[in-house]
């Protein structure tokens, strides 16, 4: 089930009678959807402490994070324009 931006995976979800459950649940991501951006918090390798993905590296722990790719394909990538925004390994 997609809820509030998470996917949750409930083996006891019912289905109501005029829907279909997926086929293969594991096989879904984001651009299912068809998103305009799509920016993967889980996913390290988006981030960057340069301007440009790539140009500095993956941010470690309380290192600022100047670009955040997206991932739709549409290239509205992230970009720092204000304040300091940094990388938490932890919530």
């Amino acid at each position: 089930m997609w809820a509030g931006g998470l996917l949750i995976r409930n083996p006891n979800q019912s289905w109501e009678s005029n829907s279909t459950p997926p086929a293969n649940i594991d096989a879904w991501t984001p651009l299912t959807l068809s998103p305009k951006v799509w920016l993967d918090a889980y996913d390290l390798s988006s981030l960057d402490k340069g301007t440009d993905q790539g140009q500095l590296g993956q941010p470690t722990d309380g290192e600022s994070i100047q670009f955040w790719a997206d991932k739709s394909g549409n290239d509205h990538h992230a970009k720092k324009r204000a304040g300091t925004p940094s990388y938490s390994a932890t919530v």
